[in-house]
């Protein structure tokens, strides 16, 4: 019934999300979770068997002091935390802190961390395959936008292996999008821009001709941009995303329709080499609908139900 040991996909108590690295899962239980006393990295076969702990995430010295743990990434062979830890004046300070699944060990401080410590600094904003891509929230230049906000980010990018940072540059606050060593690609006012960090200003590249607030999603066979709705917004329970190729050719859209209005910070989760997954990221991380690539090309591109594969339950 899915609720022992006796069943392969039981893990017990876990804290998401999931890695997946060399043909092994790796998850992190939180205390008591399968007769661990505290919180550990697990991993085990794609079957789910083999369980095997990997770390504690931190010494048992520490197990006193610690309140959570978050911000958990898997990536390039690496996992990378944030713990949170009480002071000695009652603060909640946040250490972050990393290990590789090839030689695992204690996770150490990160490199951010030993440069800022205990405010939770240098957390993994993307990886290109050639570089991890880490943001500093301190180093950036402290100019600030007419409501007080702070116009730009640092972005370094980290080698895990030594444990060092190398200097990229700054980019825009608040414009999501695609982000390498080399330079940034986000959405403003209906517009595909290209950021230099070196003049820390954006190039126009491509118009569509969109109003309103949009998200852009790169992939290395087409970009999205999606629609967004923030609690400042009239509530909506309408989504459109529209798909390009890279030669800036509309490919159709998908229209996203929630079962109540609300705010939807994103739709589009993930990506498969056939399909576009998308969801409800305010209230869940699981895939609820897809489209197919090969509907590229349709006005209005259809929308799927995601459906899991089905078991027959023991009664």
């Amino acid at each position: 019934m899915h609720k022992d040991e006796s069943c392969d996909a039981y893990l017990g108590k876990t804290i998401g999300p999931l890695g997946f690295y060399k043909d092994s899962l790796y998850y992190i239980t939180q205390a008591d979770a399968l007769g661990a006393n505290m919180p550990c990295l697990w991993k085990m076969d794609l079957d789910g068997r083999n369980k095997q702990v990997v770390t504690p995430l931190y010494s048992e010295d520490e197990q006193r002091q610690t309140v959570g743990i978050g911000f958990i990434t898997f990536t390039d062979g690496f996992m990378q935390l944030c713990l949170r830890k009480l002071a000695e004046n009652g603060d909640i300070i946040s250490i972050t802190r990393y290990c590789s699944l090839d030689k695992p060990s204690l996770p150490i401080d990160t490199a951010a961390e030993l440069r800022h410590p205990q405010i939770g600094n240098g957390l993994i904003v993307s990886s290109d395959g050639e570089a991890i891509l880490v943001k500093d929230f301190l180093d950036a230049e402290p100019s600030k936008d007419e409501d007080g906000t702070y116009m730009y980010d640092f972005l370094y990018a980290w080698n895990p292996h030594s444990n060092e940072l190398a200097a990229i540059g700054e980019r825009k606050n608040n414009s999501p999008g695609y982000y390498d060593k080399y330079s940034g690609a986000y959405m403003e006012d209906g517009v595909l821009m290209v950021w230099d960090y070196q003049t820390k200003s954006g190039k126009a590249l491509f118009d569509t001709g969109l109003k309103g607030k949009h998200i852009l999603y790169c992939y290395p066979d087409c970009f999205l941009v999606s629609e967004y709705i923030m609690p400042e917004d009239d509530a909506s329970d309408i989504v459109h995303v529209y798909c390009y190729n890279w030669d800036m050719e509309y490919l159709g859209k998908c229209t996203i329709k929630f079962e109540n209005a609300g705010w939807y910070s994103g739709v589009v989760m993930l990506e498969t080499e056939t399909r576009i997954l998308f969801g409800d990221l305010t209230s869940d991380f699981l895939p609820l609908w897809y489209i197919e690539k090969s509907d590229f090309g349709k006005e209005e591109i259809p929308l799927h139900e995601y459906h899991y594969p089905e078991m027959e339950l023991l009664e």
